[in-house]
């Protein structure tokens, strides 16, 4: 058990982030938004506003947030789906689809933001990847409370400079030169 003292330590410790870019998604519906579990090595998600619990067998990428007024949990959303880079790009895609990380905070600081990949009740990777917050790939040694250490293992992490979790992914299954497969997290400039 931690002292007061070394809760407030670490807690000065903390890097704030803050958005970086003026054009924000929109508020993502309370439907889609979950919570990360985990039990052993089985990941399910929590949906927020019911508290149903949701496995996920087929792969997908989620968008990932830790948020500086929930430090000790991991909420998620779908990302943006059936849209290239360009498309990302240009935001030439339809509105319903915009699932971006400032839709899930509402514009608020975070700790962390990113994206992983569950299969089959598994974790395959997190990381760095995010428009809006841009969160270095070492910020998690510093940002993330032992709960959320236990959630994303840095095990799992793959940095957005390296390709980021979803590259990996498919070049691990063999998909990567799909033609479907494009990159779906671009920093604006």
């Amino acid at each position: 058990m931690l002292t007061l003292e070394q809760v407030l330590n670490f807690r000065s410790q903390l890097t704030t982030i803050e958005s970086g870019l003026p054009t924000l998604y929109k508020i993502a519906p309370k439907r889609v938004l979950c919570e990360l579990c985990r039990s052993g090595e089985t990941y399910y998600l929590r949906r927020t506003f019911d508290d149903k619990i949701l496995h996920v067998t087929l792969p997908e990428v989620f968008i990932f947030v830790v948020l500086l007024s929930h430090p000790t949990q991991v909420f998620c959303a779908q990302g943006i789906v059936n849209s290239t880079s360009d498309e990302i790009y240009l935001m030439k895609y339809p509105p319903v689809l915009v699932l971006g990380h400032t839709s899930i905070t509402r514009n608020s600081p975070v700790l962390y933001a990113g994206q992983l990949v569950l299969e089959n009740d598994s974790m395959f990777a997190w990381d760095n990847c995010s428009g809006h917050y841009q969160p270095t790939s070492v910020l998690h040694e510093s940002n993330f409370l032992p709960p959320v250490k236990h959630l994303l293992p840095v095990s799992k992490m793959v940095s957005f400079e390296d390709g980021g979790a979803g590259y990996v992914y498919l070049k691990a299954t063999g998909k990567i030169n799909e033609p479907w497969a494009q990159p779906v997290c671009v920093y604006f400039q």
